[in-house]
C-alpha cells in the first residue's frame, strides 16, 4: 500500500487530543463537579448515568461496527458522531439537571461510538511496519488533551464564579473538541472499500455470532480466559476511579476545585514519563511483571485514599494520591495489551481483542453502577473500599496466571 502522507497521519493523531479533551474536561472533571456541587444531583445519579450509557455503548458497538463495514466508509460516521457529541456538550447546564444528564449521556455515547470508527481508521494512516508506532503516538500526544482540558477548567475556576465556570467550561471544551477534530475531517481521504453483497442485518448477525463464538472458544485457552477475568476486575476499578475521583476529592477529602485541578495536572505530568519508563520495562522484564507492579501501586493509592479521611490526615497528602495515580495508570495500560498479545494465539489475535475490548466496556458499565449503589447506601469511603477489593482480587488472580510460555495455544501443542 502507499505510505500515508504526514499530514494525514497527523490529523489522525490530533483527533486523539480532541477525544481526550472531551473525556477529561467533561466526564473526568467538570460535569461530576457541576452535578454534585452546583445542582441537585449526586454521585449516585452520575454512577447510574455512566453505567447506563456504557451499557448502551456496549450493546450498540457490534451494530455500529457492522454498519460501518456495510457502508464501506467510516469517516462520515466519525463526523456525525463527533458533531452530535459537540452539540450535546454545548447544551450542558442550560436547562437544569434532567436535560443536562440526558445531553451528557448523549455526548458520551456518541463520542464512545465514534472511537470505534476512529480506531478502525488506523489502517488508513499506517502500514504494517509502523502501525504500532503511530498508535502509540496517538496515545502519547493524547495526553496533551488532558493538559488542555484541565487547564481550561483551572482558568475558568479562577475567572468565573460558580456555576458559570462549569457552563463556560462545557462550551469551550465542546469548541476545542470540534477544533481538534477538524483536521481529520478534511485531511483524511478514506479509500472506499469494495464490499461483497450483504444486508445490514446479516452483518450485525455476523458480529454477534463472532462474539458468541469467541466466548465459547475461550475454554481452549485457560490462561487467556483467566487474564480476561482479571482484566475485568482491574478495568472496573480504574475506570470507576477515573470517573469519580474528582467527586471523592471534593466531597470526602474536602479539596477546592482549583486544588483538584492542579493535582490532576501533576498526575498527568507524572503519567507521561512513567509511560515511557513502563514501556521500556515491558520490553526488559515482561508485561506481567509491570502489570503486577501497577496493580500494587493501585492498591496502595486506594488504601491511602481511604486512610486520609479515616484518620483525619492532612488534605495535602492527596498530592501523593494524584502522583501515584499517574504512575499506576501508566503501568497498567502500558502492560495490558502486550500481556494480552503474549497469551493470544497469533492466528486469532483480532478475534480475541474484540473480547478484550468488550471486557473493558463491561467494567465501565458495572463499575459506575456499583459506585452509585454503595455510595448511596454506605457512603463514598465504602465505595472506594469496594474498588480496593476488586483491585486486590485482580492482583491475586494475576499471581495465579502462569507465564505465557507455559500457556501455549492448542495449535502449538504437539
Amino acid at each position: 500500500m502507499n505510505r500515508p502522507r504526514r499530514l494525514t497521519v497527523g490529523s489522525w493523531v490530533i483527533y486523539d487530543v480532541a477525544n481526550t479533551i472531551f473525556w477529561t474536561g467533561v466526564v473526568g472533571v467538570s460535569f461530576p463537579l457541576w452535578l454534585t456541587k452546583e445542582s441537585s444531583g449526586s454521585d449516585a445519579l452520575l454512577g447510574f448515568t455512566l453505567g447506563g450509557t456504557m451499557a448502551v455503548v456496549m450493546v450498540l458497538s457490534p451494530m455500529v461496527g457492522a454498519i460501518s463495514d456495510q457502508a464501506g466508509r467510516k469517516m462520515p460516521l466519525l463526523v456525525a458522531t463527533t458533531l452530535i457529541s459537540v452539540v450535546a456538550t454545548l447544551l450542558l447546564g442550560n436547562w437544569g439537571v434532567g436535560p443536562s444528564v440526558f445531553f451528557f449521556a448523549l455526548a458520551l455515547c456518541s463520542m464512545e461510538l465514534g472511537v470505534i470508527f476512529y480506531n478502525a481508521l488506523l489502517t488508513e494512516v499506517s502500514t504494517a511496519e509502523n502501525r504500532g508506532r503511530i498508535a502509540g503516538l496517538g496515545v502519547g500526544v493524547g495526553f496533551l488533551g488532558s493538559f488542555i482540558a484541565v487547564g481550561v477548567a483551572l482558568v475558568f475556576s479562577t475567572i468565573f464564579d460558580a456555576p458559570d465556570k462549569y457552563v463556560f467550561t462545557f462550551r469551550l471544551v465542546a469548541i476545542l473538541f470540534l477544533v481538534f477534530a477538524l483536521p481529520i475531517f478534511f485531511l483524511l481521504k478514506e479509500d472506499k472499500k469494495l464490499l461483497l453483497p450483504s444486508t445490514l442485518m446479516k452483518k450485525i448477525e455476523q458480529a454477534f455470532t463472532q462474539l458468541s463464538s469467541d466466548v465459547r472458544n475461550l475454554h481452549q485457552y485457560p490462561g487467556l480466559r483467566a487474564f480476561l477475568a482479571t482484566r475485568f476486575l482491574y478495568t472496573l476499578g480504574i475506570n470507576t476511579v477515573t470517573a469519580f475521583g474528582v467527586v471523592y476529592a471534593s466531597e470526602t477529602i474536602g479539596l477546592s476545585d482549583r486544588k483538584i485541578q492542579i493535582i490532576l495536572l501533576a498526575g498527568i505530568s507524572v503519567a507521561i514519563p512513567s509511560g515511557a519508563v513502563c514501556g521500556a520495562l515491558v520490553d526488559r522484564v515482561g508485561p506481567k511483571s509491570v502489570l503486577h507492579a501497577g496493580l500494587i501501586v493501585w492498591i496502595g493509592l486506594l488504601l491511602f485514599a481511604v486512610a486520609i479521611p479515616w484518620f483525619s490526615w492532612t488534605k495535602d497528602l492527596w498530592w501523593i494520591v494524584g502522583c501515584l495515580t499517574g504512575i499506576a495508570m501508566a503501568g497498567v495500560w502500558t502492560a495490558d495489551r502486550p500481556y494480552m498479545l503474549s497469551l493470544t494465539p497469533p492466528q486469532a489475535s483480532g478475534e480475541f481483542f474484540g473480547l478484550h475490548s468488550m471486557v473493558g466496556k463491561l467494567g465501565r458499565v458495572i463499575g459506575p453502577l456499583m459506585w452509585a449503589a454503595v455510595s448511596a447506601t454506605l457512603g463514598q469511603q465504602a465505595a472506594v473500599v469496594s474498588l480496593l477489593a476488586f483491585m486486590v482480587a485482580a492482583y491475586a488472580m494475576l499471581r495465579t496466571l502462569k507465564a505465557p510460555a507455559e500457556n501455549p495455544s492448542p495449535d502449538l501443542v504437539k
